[in-house]
């Protein structure tokens, strides 16, 4: 059986996509900060890149990795804080590269292996958030230079 981890999956879309996965019979782990009681998965600031190898190596063979979670912020960038700022980037940019720097090892041993990252259209058009905007352009960028 094949194994998915979907980042983002205790609601949204990362948990419809959780769902769709799990339905489609391969094994879901789902990394979230918290999920709805009743529900199972692995609890994880994708803030701590440093402990990403880590949280890798804990999981497994993983054959799928969906990037889905983003923070958003929502506010004016005159009202941006340095901490919103580095969390947002940190969590929508630099933790999907990091995820895929990690899982990507064993699917190139595999030859096997899918990596799936969730943008956004505010990564091509204005945004109110403009740092959100930044952050998914980026993971646009990512896979296409990963061709």
């Amino acid at each position: 059986m094949k194994t998915a981890l979907v980042t983002g999956a205790g609601r949204g879309i990362g948990l419809a996509t959780a769902k769709a996965l799990s339905a489609a019979g391969l094994r879901v782990i789902g990394l979230d900060l918290g999920f709805p009681q009743g529900s199972n998965g692995v609890t994880y600031d994708l803030e701590d890149l440093e402990g990403i190898p880590a949280l890798v190596e804990s999981l497994g063979a993983i054959d799928v990795l969906v990037n889905n979670a983003g923070v958003q912020t929502a506010v004016s960038i005159e009202r941006y804080t340095e901490e919103a700022r580095r969390r947002i980037l940190r969590v929508n940019l630099e933790a999907p590269v990091e995820l895929i720097r990690a899982l990507s090892k064993q699917m190139i041993e595999r030859k096997s292996g899918r990596i799936v990252n969730v943008a956004s259209v505010a990564a091509f058009t204005a945004h109110t958030d403009l740092w959100y905007g930044v952050t998914k352009a980026g993971v646009v960028r990512a896979r296409t230079a990963s061709k």
